[in-house]
């Protein structure tokens, strides 16, 4: 029987890396992190930028868990819109969180162009589909609130969807061209 990476497509696709050291034996440091993925890669960089001794622990291959397995997505924001950020931690840490997660896409795309990394992006958007009505009215909500904050982003009716997708299963969607 063949082997077949939970990775699939990213390790049929991918340029062989340099190869990472296996740790034995002790080593010392100023900051260890624990995971190997898109958070501790960034992490690592931005403290060894900043004259920071950092080092990346990781059972398995740098990207090989979660980070490997999101489709590509680059999604901006958070899973609380920023009218929820401010009501669960407060008007000014609420604003910053949501500004923070704004702005989350904007790094990735500022790495992968600082490091030209291949990676095929394209930062055409993404859709938050709505099948219903309820959905929608929700959909349309955090819309208005993401672009009251300054985000861009657009509210699209059934038709706009149909044309886009090719179908005219959802009632609407909010397409966030922060994202991809």
């Amino acid at each position: 029987m063949k082997y077949v990476s939970p990775q699939g497509l990213w390790d049929a696709t991918t340029e062989p890396g340099g190869g990472t050291p296996k740790l034995d034996g002790d080593l010392s440091c100023e900051v260890a992190i624990v995971g190997g993925g898109f958070c501790g890669l960034s992490a690592a960089l931005h403290l060894a930028e900043a004259g920071v001794d950092a080092v990346v622990l990781e059972a398995e291959t740098p990207g090989w868990g979660a980070s490997g397995r999101n489709g590509g997505q680059v999604i901006a924001g958070l899973k609380l819109d920023p009218r929820e950020c401010r009501s669960k931690f407060g008007a000014e840490a609420g604003r910053a969180l949501a500004r923070f997660g704004a702005g989350t896409a904007d790094l990735v795309f500022e790495l992968i162009e600082r490091f030209q990394i291949r990676c095929e992006a394209h930062r055409n958007g993404w859709l938050q589909a709505a099948r219903g009505p309820a959905v929608l009215a929700e959909v349309a909500r955090r819309a208005a609130d993401i672009k009251a904050e300054g985000g861009d982003v657009e509210l699209m009716d059934q038709e706009h969807m149909a044309e886009l997708t090719g179908s005219s299963f959802y009632q609407g969607a909010m397409l966030d061209r922060r994202s991809m």
